[in-house]
């Protein structure tokens, strides 16, 4: 729902006391949504919930009778899950058949946040195909966002050295300071843009909670398969607070990049918690209204649908809609 923001959002704020009791040794994340062969696959808290794990009574029965216990089973109850990608595009990011559905004039030199961004992959992606001058990932989850730095210097460090990504997977990579000391936001000091890696921030962040929300300060925000869990964990009210202020930190003129899961996923999921359910049950803004309501009530100015290839998709579970909203 994450996946959830951004140009110097480096704080994290806590979730409401119901979330911090529901949340007590659990994981979440802000990017995310069913992956197929896997748990069900963007805003924190950052450990795991552990379920139908086997208690002391099991494992000394799979002791006695020499079986090995079972392996306590992960809950990601805002979608973060540590291997989305590895789903959507086991092969390599690139391939990613969203990526090729951008214009590069959307996004050459601009300033863009991505909301619920996992572990980077595709911010990462973006920022070294399309150039923007700016480019910040947030998400509700630590842990992503520590595998997202450490993703952005892999990359880095192959495409300052080309060096083979195997390479840096064995022995490390060197901190981004080290590659290049110029590290900075330049996007809007009137001189030449920084080039990849020093475009990319990231920072651990509730966009849908946090207190503070930026004003007309992103040329673009993309929001991919977030909404549902925004949807399930704050209900209807979390995605009006999160398409407001989306709208409010956009310039005018800007672009709201929106992939919504559809409506059955979410009947999937309605049962993780007693909130979730809660939720569940009450919402009205489905997801099929939110073109309407994005134009009607947070006044967008126009809607395109934008075409991707779904052939070239992992799983059926990835064939959802994508939108490109003006501001």
């Amino acid at each position: 729902g994450g996946g959830g923001g951004g140009g110097g959002y480096g704080y994290q704020r806590s979730l409401p006391q119901p979330h911090q009791q529901r949340n007590q040794g659990q994981r979440v994340r802000g990017r995310g949504d069913d992956q197929p062969g896997s748990p069900d696959a963007h805003a924190g808290t950052t450990k795991r919930a552990r379920i139908d794990g086997a208690g002391p009574d099991d494992r000394a029965a799979s002791a006695a009778s020499g079986r090995r216990p079972k392996k306590p089973k992960k809950v990601f109850l805002y979608g973060n899950y540590s291997r989305y990608y590895g789903y959507r595009t086991p092969l390599n990011i690139h391939q990613d058949p969203r990526l090729c559905a951008l214009k590069p004039e959307w996004l050459d030199g601009k300033r863009v946040l991505d909301i619920g961004c996992n572990a980077g992959d595709f911010s990462i992606a973006v920022a070294m195909r399309f150039k923007p001058a700016f480019l910040m990932g947030v998400d509700i989850d630590a842990t992503l966002i520590k595998r997202a730095q450490r993703n952005l210097e892999v990359h880095a460090m192959a495409a300052r050295f080309d060096f083979p990504a195997s390479m840096v997977m064995c022995h490390g990579s060197l901190p981004l300071t080290l590659l290049d000391n110029s590290v900075g936001d330049g996007a809007d000091s009137g001189v030449q843009p920084p080039a990849f890696p020093r475009n990319v921030r990231f920072a651990t962040e509730n966009f849908v909670e946090s207190d503070t929300c930026p004003l007309e300060e992103y040329d673009v925000i993309m929001c991919l398969s977030v909404t549902k869990w925004i949807h399930l964990n704050w209900g209807d009210d979390g995605i009006r607070r999160l398409f407001s202020k989306i709208h409010k930190a956009l310039k005018p003129g800007g672009l709201l990049l929106l992939e919504p899961q559809l409506w059955p996923s979410y009947r999937k999921r309605q049962n993780l918690t007693p909130e979730i359910r809660k939720h569940y049950r009450s919402i009205t803004i489905r997801p099929e209204t939110f073109e309407q309501y994005l134009l009607e009530d947070v006044h967008f100015t126009s809607c395109e649908r934008i075409r991707v290839d779904a052939k070239s998709a992992s799983s059926k579970g990835f064939h959802r809609p994508f939108f490109k909203f003006v501001k």
